[in-house]
């Protein structure tokens, strides 16, 4: 519509009903064109298979309507309605991050009461061509105010739950239906040398009171009639998880839910009982490189027994627990690795953990090792060439990898098939007392761990 994105898209209806567009009035001229630049497709009358059919477009009415016929489905035509992305971008806009005060300032531009030099963390395309990025001073409307999120209209009782692993901590992010909602915007620690803490979503730690999260929480059950939550956090405040497990108590609001951590003392044995009283089932964390060393250079603030300690008090109190991992971190030696995983394998040897994940680790730009590679003994790779549009304009939006050269040396992507074969079997309760040398393909270092390093700190 005028060079802006649209998403029309209703199944079930006759043409007439949905798009004013009476039956049989339109069809593609024979000069339409084929276009493979359709990204949104919605169908029904049963599955659709889009990849292997041509998409067809016209204006109608001033509308980018596009449409194709896969056949018959039950007796019926099957249609895909899609909406096109359309060749004049300049009244397209996109926003970053937290979404209320940069939707209110592109409301205000829309109605003529600001310009787009005033709108707040957006970017959009100037008469030139080029793309402006723009970011206001407005303070953004605070994690008190912004209200409770809304699945209204939505189909939730018709959505797909997959599983890829039995394990049970490992199926909660798609086995099933979760409500999301966040305790606290931003992160409290904001401190760890991988993550981007100087961005928005990290860097503005707000809080808002255990009465209005809980008000949230019942209005969203009375939305949806589910009760299951994710807390989508970067990390929960444990001082605000506690406030929170009391206020459900008190008012004798029934849910489950789960959600990230940081793996500090801060959770003792009588706050993890308090948090599983109040529906806590699950709780994921971040032990990363699972070495002090690094630990210490990541700046994560703890340490691998804390790690233990924190763990086994959550799996007491009848909480699942889920382990974020990571190798490959600046300096990681084969050595910091091997002992990483002697550690995780005890970790789940002694019931601390019943899941978890190796990730290889990403230098992002706006983290503090992308910012200030020297800290970590590392180099920064020049960014690639970015890729070209359809006009052959460079595509730099989002570019937040950057390749870092490691004087180690070490071969990380061996090392990981080893770790993540590793944690497969320990997730389904095997080969918890082996050697962890046996996982891997090269010639590795005997663990310099004790071998009751984690049963020692439990004390």
């Amino acid at each position: 519509t005028d060079g802006g994105l649209t998403l029309r898209a209703h199944l079930g209806q006759t043409w007439e009903q949905e798009f004013g567009i009476p039956e049989g009035e339109w069809r593609p001229a024979p000069w339409c064109y084929e276009s493979g630049q359709m990204r949104i497709a919605l169908g029904g009358n049963g599955v659709i298979d889009v990849g292997s059919v041509p998409w067809y477009s016209e204006p109608y009415q001033g509308r980018a309507v596009s449409w194709v016929t896969l056949g018959n489905a039950d007796g019926q035509p099957t249609w895909v309605f899609v909406a096109q992305v359309p060749t004049n971008t300049e009244n397209v806009v996109v926003t970053l991050d937290s979404g209320e005060r940069p939707l209110l300032a592109l409301l205000d531009h829309l109605a003529g009461r600001r310009g787009r030099e005033q709108l707040v963390r957006s970017f959009y395309r100037a008469a030139d061509g080029s793309v402006m990025y723009v970011n206001g001073t407005e303070p953004d409307v605070p994690f008190e105010l912004v209200g409770t999120p809304t699945w209204d209209g939505l189909p939730l009782g018709k959505y797909l739950s997959l599983l890829d692993m039995l394990n049970p901590m490992n199926r909660l992010w798609s086995d099933g239906r979760w409500n999301k909602l966040t305790v606290a915007h931003g992160c409290y620690w904001k401190k760890c040398s991988f993550c981007d803490v100087g961005l928005d979503y990290i860097g503005r730690y707000e809080t808002a009171e255990a009465t209005t999260l809980v008000d949230r929480i019942e209005r969203i059950v009375a939305e949806t009639g589910q009760t299951g939550f994710h807390f989508v956090d970067e990390a929960a405040p444990p001082k605000v998880l506690k406030a929170l497990a009391e206020e459900l108590i008190r008012r004798n609001v029934g849910i489950s839910w789960w959600g990230n951590i940081r793996f500090e003392k801060s959770f003792t044995p009588e706050l993890c009982e308090l948090l599983a009283d109040s529906g806590c089932i699950a709780i994921s964390g971040g032990l990363e490189v699972a070495s002090d060393r690094l630990l210490k250079l990541m700046k994560k603030g703890v340490d691998v027994a804390q790690v233990a300690r924190v763990t086994r008090a959550f799996t007491d109190a009848g909480v699942l627990v889920h382990a974020y991992l990571m190798y490959g971190f600046p300096t990681q030696t084969v050595q910091d690795t091997v002992d990483a995983l002697e550690y995780v394998r005890q970790l789940f040897e002694n019931g601390c953990i019943q899941s978890g994940f190796w990730h290889r680790f990403t230098c992002t730009v706006h983290s503090p090792v992308g910012l200030n590679p020297a800290e970590y003994g590392i180099t920064l790779e020049p960014l690639p060439a970015p890729p070209t549009g359809p006009n052959g304009q460079p595509l730099t939006f989002a570019r937040n990898d950057v390749g870092f050269n490691d004087p180690s040396g070490v071969n990380h992507d061996t090392l990981g098939a080893g770790l993540k074969k590793a944690i497969y079997n320990y997730m389904h309760g095997m080969c918890q007392e082996d050697d962890v040398r046996r996982f891997f393909s090269m010639k590795v270092p005997k663990p310099s761990v004790k071998q009751d390093f984690v049963a020692r700190a439990l004390g």
